[in-house]
């Protein structure tokens, strides 16, 4: 074969199909400028076909010369090409299922190097990760097990498999990204597992140590949110307070505020768990709503996942009581256990700053009694506890807007809570990120104002009470940038009511 014949049997990306798919991909990468890596990396149109996840590539990428032959991305894969010596058609065979080098990456500190990957999987959902070089370096089963088991389809082959690491380490991309494996602040920008929010000079991509269940998730509208579920919520003083408080977690860094949390406490049924349900609504489905029955270990993740945010828990009566002094001290301190690394270094110690909200019959008090641990006055400081009844014989709630009596009431908020959720947590922290200096500067006010009113108030209660003037103002300013629906100083006036108490 000629070296022309060769050209043309190998350009896919000459081919009409291709050549459509291309241009179609180019002007829809653009968002590949924005400094943001997450989910919608591509867009729908793009994810529609497999194919064009690798479409830059294609353009962009010359074959790879590899041992007898030469690596060449396709329109349906990556495949292996050899020529044949008597002129006849070149051998190909797939070391892959279509994938996109997107950048070469590493950690803050200028290490932990890797290789930032994306591709589709047979059910059309794109995924993301970047593959550490050391994998690549020396036990390269290790990452081909990952990317399989997240649905790309790699060649059982052994020497193509060998090939797919030498187009990796060798790929030419020149794209720089920083991977971090916390969620929050960084500098001006907030990572959450899905989406990077502010500018930065440099690209950034969230890469967690763990596949746990984040709890991020979106869906309708904010308006529909809003308008439905959060804005009737603004005269009830425990319902406003909750939602308040999943705005709260993001201030907490930015004001240089000590982490901390709440216990809505009271008897069965009274809609204890609404209130967190309702709350987590800011952020995602139920299912952020997590559960006090879980190991140390298992909280310590829970908690780094939600750093610079609100970790919901609810019945702390299904806390193992042995441990919920460690658990407890643990989170409210922010920081984790101390573990060595397999060569007898020590792995990054977790960190986080959050806001916990807490339900229960039984306060912290009672149930650390029960297995015979001390309770110390500062524990109720770190955990205010709050009365989930609000005095009106409704239960949680000080009025009935949406039904005839507090049970159908819930029921029409439950439902509610799972129609629409998340959408109102991204245009926080898109509105965080883009008037951070504001934001501080408005809640050091509404805090000061807040706090204004207690003077009389000291030491432990005055800690409580700057706690819950956060939590004020950050439902104050949710209010003005349009999310909640609620009218100026009803925030406040449900954190005092709650701080009252």
């Amino acid at each position: 074969m000629t070296k022309s014949n060769q050209d043309s049997a190998i350009a896919f990306d000459k081919d009409q199909e291709a050549a459509e798919l291309v241009n179609s991909a180019k002007e829809n990468l653009s968002t590949l400028q924005s400094g943001q890596v997450n989910q919608t990396l591509l867009t729908d149109d793009l994810r529609k076909s497999s194919s064009a996840i690798v479409a830059e590539d294609i353009l962009s990428t010359p074959a790879m010369k590899y041992d007898k032959g030469y690596i060449k991305q396709c329109i349906d894969g990556l495949y292996y090409v050899v020529d044949n010596k008597n002129g006849s058609k070149p051998k190909k065979e797939q070391i892959c299922s279509p994938i996109k080098v997107v950048a070469r990456s590493r950690d803050v500190n200028n290490s932990q190097w890797g290789i930032v990957l994306e591709w589709l999987d047979k059910a059309n959902t794109l995924h993301t990760w970047s593959v550490p070089i050391e994998l690549i370096q020396s036990d390269s089963r290790k990452y081909r097990r990952e990317v399989a088991r997240r649905g790309l389809v790699v060649s059982t082959k052994k020497y193509l498999q060998d090939a797919l690491d030498f187009y990796l380490n060798n790929h030419p991309i020149e794209s720089l990204f920083v991977f971090t494996n916390k969620v929050g602040w960084h500098n001006n920008v907030f990572v959450t597992p899905d989406r990077v929010y502010g500018k930065t000079n440099e690209k950034i991509i969230y890469q967690p140590e763990s596949s746990l269940n984040h709890g991020y998730s979106q869906k309708g509208t904010l308006e529909e949110w809003r308008e439905n579920l959060c804005s009737p919520l603004g005269a009830q003083s425990r319902l406003n307070f909750a939602i308040s408080c999943a705005f709260t977690g993001p201030l907490l860094k930015i004001l240089d505020i000590e982490g901390g949390g709440f216990h809505m406490l009271g008897k069965s049924s009274i809609g204890k768990s609404l209130s967190l349900y309702v709350a987590a609504s800011v952020w995602g489905k139920r299912g952020y709503v997590k559960n006090w029955n879980a190991t140390k270990n298992a909280a310590e993740y829970l908690a780094a996942m939600c750093n610079d945010g609100i970790l919901i828990m609810d019945e702390i009566s299904q806390a193992e009581k042995n441990s919920l002094e460690d658990i407890f001290y643990m989170l409210s301190n922010g920081m984790g256990k101390s573990r060595s690394t397999a060569d007898g270094g020590n792995r990054v110690v977790k960190t986080w700053r959050i806001l916990l909200l807490s339900s229960g019959e039984e306060t912290l008090q009672s149930m650390l009694r029960h297995s015979n641990k001390r309770h110390n006055p500062g524990m109720e400081v770190r955990l205010c506890h709050i009365d989930a009844e609000a005095g009106k014989n409704l239960g949680i709630f000080d009025s009935l807007v949406l039904a005839t009596t507090p049970e159908k009431q819930a029921d029409i908020l439950t439902k509610l809570t799972n129609q629409y959720y998340g959408t109102a947590g991204t245009n926080w922290l898109n509105y965080i990120t883009l008037n951070k200096d504001f934001i501080i500067a408005e809640a050091n006010h509404i805090i000061e104002k807040f706090m204004h009113d207690y003077s009389h108030v000291k030491y432990q209660a005055y800690r409580v009470g700057k706690r819950l003037a956060v939590v004020a103002a950050a439902g104050e300013l949710a209010t003005k940038a349009g999310i909640t629906g609620w009218q100026a100083g009803q925030a406040s006036t449900a954190a005092k009511t709650c701080f009252d108490n």
